[in-house]
């Protein structure tokens, strides 16, 4: 099974990937506007930094016809502080 990771920037201004230091490893940066590009039938794993802007970008996508739509719990905080693995940026 292919699964999607993304990694969300919900703001009116879309920050660059640039901008991110660390994500999920294997994760893809997208901005809302670009959520049609994306396969509505692979699962998506959505996350932000705080689970603040996620929610909300989940609820589009599954209004938009995603139907498995997954939300780190707690967003990436708390995958760093749990000292997870994480991307730099070097092999992205």
């Amino acid at each position: 099974m292919h699964l999607i990771f993304l990694a969300l920037q919900t703001r009116l201004i879309e920050l660059p990937l640039s901008k991110f230091s660390q994500l999920i490893p294997c994760s893809i940066y997208f901005a809302p506007r670009d959520v049609d590009s994306l396969d509505r039938n692979k699962p998506a794993y959505i996350y932000c930094h705080t689970c603040h802007r996620s929610p909300f970008a989940g609820k589009i996508m599954k209004r938009k016809g995603f139907t498995r739509v997954y939300d780190l719990k707690d967003g990436f905080s708390q995958w760093l502080k749990a000292q997870l693995p994480v991307d730099t940026g070097s092999s992205r």
